[in-house]
């Protein structure tokens, strides 16, 4: 299927939801080594999705 500014823009509200947890859990002093270690490549990942998304848009406008 192909991918609309939607999917772009879910994504990138998706990514934007993890500092905001990781933030949530330091005030509660929850924070894990193991949980911000999962929360950054969750992160890392989720914004290699965007670039990709991003660039096979462009691609498609082309």
């Amino acid at each position: 299927t192909p991918i609309t500014a939607t999917d772009v823009i879910a994504a990138a509200a998706k990514s934007e939801i993890v500092p905001t947890t990781l933030t949530h859990q330091e005030s509660n002093g929850n924070n894990t080594a193991p949980k911000n270690s999962k929360t950054d490549n969750d992160s890392e990942q989720e914004d290699s999705e965007v670039r990709k998304l991003t660039a096979k848009i462009e691609q498609e406008k082309q």
